[in-house]
């Protein structure tokens, strides 16, 4: 018994003796740090691996950062600063445990333009913190009052280069007087300009020079200002480019009339997309019709020509939709209305179409027709309409497009799906049997489903809860022609769903498909000849029917007769 009781003391002993030494392994891995301090009685780390991290500014003065070790986050605050850009930064660690990593130098330089990660050891571990800049700026808010104090807009985000955004003044003129009213920091005070009280921002900007007592150091910030736009531009990325536009092609627009361009259409970078915006109750129209003129004037070059006060031009020639049993079989073309001077010039075939109407200096876009020689108006598509099924339309002048694309604020078309296509055809394209002429072959027929959702070089017009008229063309340049011929690439044009998106995001509540760029040919008036040629009218981008194109540049066709077809109509808008 008295053996069995000292082996089982000597087990315990054992056991103890193991449990210690597995504890003491487990302390070393998990608290290196702490069992340092317990046996040697010198930490062998630093809490603080950074002594002193520093900046040179713009005065060359060297700036303190603050430094937080707690959250490992390092701040500097510039007050000479105009960039964060090179920034050359000195770090000290401390002599006796810290240990630079990355960088490897005490002297670098650092892009503070974004947030960037250095490492320091401590002793034990590598430490990493994050170091951030910022720009004391010597104004803390600006303010623009335009139309004599009717409205009025802060800027709180102070940059060096701003631009002030109003909503409700859509001219371009009332930007000529604009008050201008600064605080400024603390320690700062403005060096110019004297006066704000009335300084020219209609496609000017206005230099102004604070300077900061403090910081003895001047900055200059840039200040402009755009008028209202009649459209949502933020979801596209729409940039009002009107001034800078029609500088570089001798357009002058009057101030109900914008250009926006977009970089990125449809969300992709590079893809080039157009909007002509027409304010609502400013706009006049007059319609062009092929029946109504002498031969060859209803060319888009010539109606420019013709009519020197009007701005902008949308012919509308009409071979791209066409009803057909088949790709072979013979077709009748899908024709537009033309109303204007209180008569029907052109009846649309297959009922009602979509068709833009402009009154009182305002645009709405409704499926009409005429019923015994009267323009009506009507909720949906009719193969055979009559007056009880609409409404008569007092317009001053009416004229048809391809698709209703968007009804009431509403995408007809919502997707590009097989059964989404066969819905949106049978509700709103009730015309079984429709080819499109255009197709990656050229000149052969193609199904309406293929061609809706093929990408190409569109033109659609669509109109806001106002009356303002928006008029959109994608870019496709395909092919040695540079024509908008179609591709199933991503790279460029769009889908006509992706069309209606986009005008949808605009604003629109109604739109229309209206034909093709490589036939709606949209230009402006620039008053005078176009490139080498007698072409007439400014344009976003080149089309094969009025240029060729060599191995570096397009070049105007010479004979304006050969050079354009004759458009059933051309519609134009000042």
């Amino acid at each position: 018994m008295v053996q069995n009781y000292h082996t089982m003391q000597t087990l315990k002993q054992i056991t103890s003796l193991l449990l210690c030494m597995v504890l003491l392994v487990g302390l070393s891995a998990c608290a290196k740090k702490e069992i340092q301090i317990s046996t040697t009685g010198n930490k062998g780390y630093t809490d603080k691996p950074i002594l002193s991290f520093r900046a040179l500014d713009a005065n060359g003065e060297w700036v303190d950062a603050e430094i937080d070790d707690n959250d490992r986050n390092i701040t500097f605050h510039f007050c000479a600063q105009t960039s964060l850009q090179e920034i050359t930064c000195r770090l000290v660690v401390d002599p006796e445990w810290g240990k630079l990593v990355s960088p490897e130098t005490e002297e670098f330089i650092l892009n503070l333009n974004a947030s960037q990660v250095i490492t320091v050891n401590d002793g034990v571990d590598d430490i990493r913190y994050r170091v951030t800049g910022e720009l004391s700026e010597y104004l803390s808010e600006v303010k623009l009052s335009a139309g004599g104090g009717t409205e009025t807009v802060s800027l709180t985000r102070i940059t060096p280069s701003m631009t002030a955004r109003f909503r409700e003044t859509r001219s371009r003129s009332a930007l000529e007087h604009v008050k201008i009213e600064l605080t400024t920091a603390p320690d700062a005070v403005i060096l110019s300009p004297e006066n704000l009280d009335d300084v020219n921002l209609n496609g000017d900007t206005v230099e102004i020079h604070v300077y900061d007592k403090k910081a003895h150091h001047e900055k200059t910030y840039l200040l402009g200002a755009l008028p209202g736009a009649a459209i949502e531009t933020d979801a596209g990325n729409w940039e009002d480019v009107t001034l800078p536009w029609g500088r570089a092609h001798s357009v002058t627009l009057p101030d109900h009339i914008s250009i926006y361009r977009s970089t990125s259409l449809h969300g992709s970078s590079g893809r080039i997309g157009w909007a002509i915006v027409v304010n609502g109750g400013d706009m006049e129209g007059k319609l062009v019709a092929k029946a109504d003129v002498s031969s060859g004037r209803s060319k888009v070059s010539l109606a420019l020509h013709d009519n020197p006060d009007y701005k902008i031009f949308i012919p509308y020639q009409g071979p791209a939709v066409w009803k057909k049993a088949s790709e072979e079989s013979a077709g009748t073309l899908i024709s537009p209305l033309i109303y204007r001077n209180a008569q029907v010039a052109r009846s649309a075939t297959f009922g009602t179409r979509p068709c833009i109407g402009i009154k009182d200096g305002k645009a709405e876009i409704r499926y009409a027709c005429d019923v015994s020689g009267a323009l009506y108006r009507f909720n949906g598509p009719l193969e055979e309409p009559t007056a009880a099924d609409g409404e008569p339309w007092d317009v001053s002048l009416a004229a048809g497009g391809c698709f209703m694309l968007i009804q009431n604020g509403q995408n007809l078309l919502g997707g590009e799906d097989s059964r989404t296509l066969s819905t949106y055809r049978s509700l709103w394209v009730p015309y079984p049997g429709s080819y499109t002429f255009l197709t990656p072959n050229w000149s052969t027929y193609q199904p309406l489903d293929t061609y809706l959702t093929q990408r190409g070089g569109r033109t659609a017009l669509g109109t806001t809860e106002d009356g303002s008229l928006v008029i959109f063309q994608t870019e496709m340049l395909v092919n040695t022609h540079n024509q908008p011929q179609w591709t199933s690439t991503a790279e460029s044009g769009s889908t006509v769903n992706e069309v209606a998106r986009e005008l949808l995001q605009m604003g629109c509540v109604s739109a229309s498909l209206w034909e093709e760029n490589y036939w709606n040919i949209v230009l402006l008036q620039d008053g005078g000849a176009y490139n080498e040629g007698n072409l007439y009218g400014a344009e976003f981008f080149h089309h094969q029917r009025r240029h060729y194109l060599d191995a570096t540049s397009a070049h105007a066709r010479g004979d304006l007769a050969d050079a354009e077809y004759e458009n059933l109509y051309v519609l134009m808008i000042k």
